[in-house]
Protein backbone atom coordinates (compact mmCIF):
# COMPACT_ATOMS: atom_id res chain seq x y z
CA UNK A 1 0.00 0.00 0.00
CA UNK A 2 1.42 3.40 -0.97
CA UNK A 3 1.15 6.74 0.77
CA UNK A 4 -1.35 7.85 -1.90
CA UNK A 5 -3.48 4.77 -1.19
CA UNK A 6 -3.55 5.59 2.52
CA UNK A 7 -4.30 9.30 2.02
CA UNK A 8 -7.03 8.60 -0.52
CA UNK A 9 -8.97 10.99 -2.71
CA UNK A 10 -11.30 11.98 0.13
CA UNK A 11 -8.68 13.67 2.35
CA UNK A 12 -10.43 17.06 2.32
CA UNK A 13 -13.70 15.46 3.46
CA UNK A 14 -12.19 13.58 6.42
CA UNK A 15 -12.53 14.51 10.05
CA UNK A 16 -9.46 15.05 12.26
CA UNK A 17 -9.63 11.57 13.81
CA UNK A 18 -9.54 9.81 10.44
CA UNK A 19 -6.79 12.10 9.15
CA UNK A 20 -4.75 11.33 12.27
CA UNK A 21 -5.35 7.59 11.85
CA UNK A 22 -4.19 7.69 8.22
CA UNK A 23 -1.11 9.75 9.06
CA UNK A 24 -0.18 7.19 11.74
CA UNK A 25 -0.52 4.45 9.12
CA UNK A 26 1.86 6.33 6.84
CA UNK A 27 4.35 6.88 9.65
CA UNK A 28 4.21 3.20 10.60
CA UNK A 29 4.76 2.12 7.01
CA UNK A 30 7.75 4.44 6.55
CA UNK A 31 9.64 4.00 9.79
CA UNK A 32 9.93 0.92 11.98
CA UNK A 33 8.95 1.12 15.63
CA UNK A 34 11.86 1.84 17.96
CA UNK A 35 13.40 -1.04 19.90
CA UNK A 36 15.16 -0.91 23.25
CA UNK A 37 18.68 -2.16 23.72
CA UNK A 38 21.11 -2.43 26.61
CA UNK A 39 22.38 1.02 25.62
CA UNK A 40 18.92 2.65 25.52
CA UNK A 41 18.43 5.70 27.73
CA UNK A 42 15.42 7.91 28.39
CA UNK A 43 15.72 11.19 26.51
CA UNK A 44 13.34 13.27 28.63
CA UNK A 45 15.52 13.53 31.79
CA UNK A 46 18.49 14.51 29.61
CA UNK A 47 16.42 17.16 27.83
CA UNK A 48 14.98 18.52 31.09
CA UNK A 49 18.50 18.87 32.51
CA UNK A 50 19.60 20.77 29.40
CA UNK A 51 16.56 23.07 29.61
CA UNK A 52 17.23 23.78 33.28
CA UNK A 53 20.88 24.49 32.54
CA UNK A 54 19.92 26.81 29.69
CA UNK A 55 17.42 28.64 31.95
CA UNK A 56 20.17 29.21 34.53
CA UNK A 57 22.45 30.54 31.80
CA UNK A 58 19.70 32.88 30.53
CA UNK A 59 19.02 34.16 34.02
CA UNK A 60 22.70 34.88 34.63
CA UNK A 61 23.06 36.60 31.25
CA UNK A 62 19.75 38.51 31.10
CA UNK A 63 18.76 38.69 34.77
CA UNK A 64 15.60 36.64 34.15
CA UNK A 65 14.33 33.46 32.57
CA UNK A 66 12.22 33.61 29.42
CA UNK A 67 8.81 35.10 30.12
CA UNK A 68 5.71 35.70 28.04
CA UNK A 69 4.73 39.19 26.89
CA UNK A 70 8.34 40.33 27.01
CA UNK A 71 8.15 42.66 24.00
CA UNK A 72 9.97 40.27 21.67
CA UNK A 73 8.38 38.48 18.68
CA UNK A 74 8.57 34.86 19.89
CA UNK A 75 7.76 33.39 16.47
CA UNK A 76 10.58 35.34 14.80
CA UNK A 77 12.99 34.46 17.62
CA UNK A 78 12.07 30.76 17.32
CA UNK A 79 12.41 30.79 13.54
CA UNK A 80 15.82 32.44 13.75
CA UNK A 81 16.94 29.91 16.37
CA UNK A 82 15.70 27.03 14.18
CA UNK A 83 17.59 28.39 11.20
CA UNK A 84 20.73 28.67 13.32
CA UNK A 85 20.22 25.09 14.52
CA UNK A 86 19.87 23.88 10.92
CA UNK A 87 23.17 25.54 10.07
CA UNK A 88 24.87 23.82 13.02
CA UNK A 89 23.40 20.47 11.95
CA UNK A 90 24.59 21.01 8.37
CA UNK A 91 28.05 21.94 9.65
CA UNK A 92 28.24 18.75 11.70
CA UNK A 93 27.01 16.65 8.78
CA UNK A 94 29.56 18.24 6.44
CA UNK A 95 32.34 17.62 8.95
CA UNK A 96 31.34 13.94 9.15
CA UNK A 97 30.96 13.25 5.42
CA UNK A 98 31.93 9.57 5.53
CA UNK A 99 29.54 8.79 8.37
CA UNK A 100 26.83 10.89 6.72
CA UNK A 101 27.17 8.92 3.47
CA UNK A 102 26.61 5.71 5.43
CA UNK A 103 23.62 7.19 7.30
CA UNK A 104 22.14 8.56 4.07
CA UNK A 105 22.24 5.08 2.56
CA UNK A 106 20.39 3.78 5.63
CA UNK A 107 17.78 6.55 5.59
CA UNK A 108 17.19 6.65 1.85
CA UNK A 109 17.77 2.95 1.35
CA UNK A 110 20.45 1.12 -0.50
CA UNK A 111 20.16 1.25 -4.27
CA UNK A 112 18.32 -1.82 -5.49
CA UNK A 113 20.37 -3.74 -8.02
Amino acid sequence: MTEDDILGDDWDDLGPEERSRRLRLIAASVQPAPVESARSRDVLPFLVALLEERARFGKSKHGTTLKTNNGRPALIDALQECLDALQYLAQELMEREDEVARLRRQVVGEAQE
